[in-house]
């Protein structure tokens, strides 16, 4: 999608944002787990979950809610007004996928996050590598890896440069994602394979 907002840099209370489907197969716990490291080298970060309820809802969000006494956990689980609102208000957006189809591919939140300016931290999972590009327009991690997880954050929490060359790449990368360009796209494909016409 083509939106003009943009998310912008900040080293004060820096949100970090996850947007989907309450289950673990998300990756949900391995965030959770990763993020008292995230706190330990940028004790203002926030963390806010905008989840859909799904069955594993309630466990999640009380182990969610366990983790700090403050407000450094946010959970919202009724549905938001405007999801690209909620990215472009974040500095890092967060999508530990744990399987190549979570769901199918691209990844549409961590697509759109990219085109709001998003620096994104994924895993290297099918559905997440048809949009994020390792090193150009986001970071990659293991699966399941809580410490490489907390420790791109903190990277690109601590690195303005850095973040800023991702958010400028998101944009560009997801272009090709709209509706124009699957249009050119198609439009080519067809001429590529239409049989020529003789002359008469």
């Amino acid at each position: 999608p083509d939106d003009p907002r943009r998310a912008a840099w900040s080293d004060s209370a820096p949100v970090v944002v996850f947007a989907g489907r309450a289950e673990s197969v998300r990756g949900i716990d391995t965030l959770l787990e990763a993020f008292p490291a995230v706190r330990a080298t940028v004790p203002d970060a926030r963390l806010r979950l905008l989840l859909i309820p799904r069955p594993e809802l309630e466990p999640l969000v009380a182990r969610a809610r366990a983790m700090t006494s403050d407000d450094a956990v946010e959970v919202v689980t009724e549905p938001v007004g405007d999801l690209l609102d909620e990215l472009a208000a974040a500095q890092v957006g967060v999508w530990p996928f744990k399987f190549d189809y979570t769901t199918s591919p691209p990844a549409m939140a961590v697509a759109e996050a990219l085109s709001v300016g998003l620096p994104v931290v994924s895993t290297p999972v099918a559905c997440v590598r048809a949009v994020l590009r390792d090193g150009d327009n986001g970071i990659a991690v293991p699966v399941g890896d809580a410490a490489a997880l907390a420790a791109a954050v903190v990277g690109l929490l601590r690195d303005r440069a850095r973040w800023e060359r991702f958010a400028q790449a998101g944009p560009v990368s997801t272009a090709r994602l709209g509706w124009d360009a699957a249009a050119a796209a198609t439009s080519r494909l067809y001429e590529l394979r239409a049989p020529a016409v003789p002359a008469r």
